[in-house]
């Protein structure tokens, strides 16, 4: 498997569980990522962030955040923390998806956003995966010892990270029936 928006990174309906294994890793120690994508149609929350590292190392926290776009020509770039970052989550010492949950960040469809994320130090390296994509962007910054708001960074392109924002969508009311008497037509929801 690789990396692919909307399936494993970006936002996603469904948290992954597999490994992306993606073709090339960097280190996210003390450093701030931020992979772009377009919201869906029909989300309007972040319940979830995540992402993959394919290294087991020592105990350390990270934290996870949506940005906004700040709008700019081309590819854009993180702009703001938009609702709430997740600050101080415990990584673990083990490899695999690593995730903060109970999020409620509102979030419009069909928009550009960034899905950032920030990891402490580590005595051992801790990476994370990307893959090449054309036309795809991503943000870092090194030094980070929280993610920074506003944004402040250097632009990668086309490679995607394995991060992913799961997304709620708005509950549709449900036509349960037409009634019609004496030519006058209701509709009950």
């Amino acid at each position: 498997m690789t990396l692919s928006l909307g399936t494993n990174c970006g936002f996603v309906l469904t948290a992954p569980t597999a490994d992306p294994d993606g073709a090339i890793s960097f280190t996210v120690d003390n450093t701030a990522r931020c992979q772009r994508d377009t919201s869906p149609a029909t989300a309007t929350s972040v319940t979830e962030i995540g992402w993959y590292t394919n290294s087991a190392t020592e105990e350390s926290n990270f934290e996870v955040c949506i940005y906004s776009d700040d709008g700019s020509i081309g590819a854009g770039a993180p702009d703001v923390i938009i609702g709430s970052a997740s600050i101080t989550n415990a990584k673990g010492t083990t490899a695999g998806w690593k995730k903060s949950t109970g999020l409620d960040i509102a979030i419009s469809p069909n928009t550009k956003y960034w899905i950032g994320l920030q990891c402490d130090d580590t005595a051992t390296n801790t990476i994370i995966d990307l893959d090449d994509l054309n036309d795809e962007y991503y943000y870092f910054a090194f030094n980070q010892t929280e993610l920074p708001d506003p944004y402040v960074g250097n632009v990668g392109h086309n490679r995607i990270i394995a991060i992913y924002a799961k997304y709620s969508t708005a509950t549709q009311p449900t036509i349960q029936g037409i009634n019609s008497i004496s030519g006058v037509t209701s509709l009950t929801i």
